[in-house]
């Protein structure tokens, strides 16, 4: 306790500040939630706001992925979300070539353009989810 700078259990209560997390958000009420990350060709350009990445470690989200927005760009930005979703609909194949480096292993993803008949397939992406 002397390395949090606490001498007694007391001085541990209400002290969130202290807790180390994975950069995940340890919540029941997200215990079963999915993120599904849709990519798209037609991207924001430019970059964000020089203080973005400061705003994000304020918030107490620590990850090792967010040294992608140390240029905080809408690309960097796509990047750090497919590192943590659940499932990904890359709505191109020049989409899915720029950005499938940064999905985890075994994540389920979708190629679907909109040219297609994409709504059956959504959904049944969609609804893979909620099987499990």
């Amino acid at each position: 306790m002397a390395d949090l700078g606490v001498a007694t259990v007391n001085e541990l209560i209400g002290r969130a500040d202290l807790l180390k997390t994975d950069g995940a958000i340890q919540h029941w009420i997200f215990n079963d939630t999915k993120t599904i990350v849709s990519v798209y060709d037609d991207r924001l350009s430019g970059k964000f706001d020089k203080n973005f990445l400061k705003k994000i470690q304020f918030d107490k989200i620590i990850d090792q992925n967010l040294s992608l927005l140390k240029t905080p760009t809408y690309d960097e930005l796509y990047k750090l979300s497919l590192t943590q979703a659940d499932g990904v609909i890359f709505t191109s194949s020049s989409a899915k070539e720029k950005f499938k480096d940064f999905v985890k292993k075994n994540t389920p993803t979708l190629e679907c353009s909109s040219n297609e008949d994409y709504q059956d397939k959504y959904l049944e992406f969609y609804n893979s989810f909620l099987d499990e």
